[in-house]
């Protein structure tokens, strides 16, 4: 049966570059297969074309809207991860990283992990203070060259979160166990703890 781990925290807290390695060095033999499932980079790249999807037409009107700040309508965002895990074999391991981030997705999302033939293990929670998450974000567009991601930015990133995916997350850790990891430490550190949990799942 495919298995999925939930990675949730706010932006910045370097959950995703830190997981991808640790799938990387994760010692897995009950597993076919392993997957980092970002679903907000599975969207953007089914919007711009580059991910085949069923649901192409639906994200790439439901991108369009994120200039005004309104979220991909759930029944959307549910049925593209639903297509994902879909295309998995039985014997996968998937870190679903981002995703669910509003209370609403959490029950057509595990309806949706039953179909697939899934099974959800637990939640990883990498938390850092909001200081450290800003200059993060900030520091990451400097690097990349991008504009736009000033400290305004950074915080309206942390102001979403906290209105979505904090509270999903709590809901969550109600039904999964959840692992809580330090994202404050050398990421050498968190990717040790990631890599732990994954080979002890």
């Amino acid at each position: 049966m495919k298995k999925a781990i939930l990675l949730h925290g706010k932006p910045g807290s370097g959950k995703s570059s830190c997981i991808s390695v640790a799938l990387e060095r994760a010692s897995l033999s009950a597993y076919d297969s392993r997957h980092h499932f970002s679903v907000g980079n599975h969207l953007r790249s089914v919007a711009a074309g580059e991910t085949p999807s069923l649901f192409a037409r639906e994200v790439r009107k439901g991108t369009e809207q994120l200039g005004n700040h309104e979220p991909i309508a759930h029944e959307v965002v549910n049925a593209v991860v639903a297509e994902y895990l879909g295309t998995l074999s039985a014997r996968s391991l998937v870190v679903i990283d981002g995703y669910p981030k509003y209370i609403e997705q959490i029950q057509p999302f595990e309806e949706n992990v039953q179909l697939a033939g899934a099974t959800i293990l637990s939640i990883m929670h990498v938390i850092v203070p909001d200081e450290v998450a800003i200059n993060r974000i900030v520091s990451r567009g400097v690097r990349a060259g991008e504009t736009g991601l000033d400290l305004e930015f950074a915080q309206r990133r942390l102001s979403e979160h906290q209105t979505g995916a904090r509270v999903t997350t709590e809901a969550l850790a109600a039904t999964y166990p959840i692992d809580v990891i330090d994202g404050t430490q050398p990421m050498n550190s968190v990717i040790w703890t990631m890599r732990q949990i994954l080979e002890s799942s």
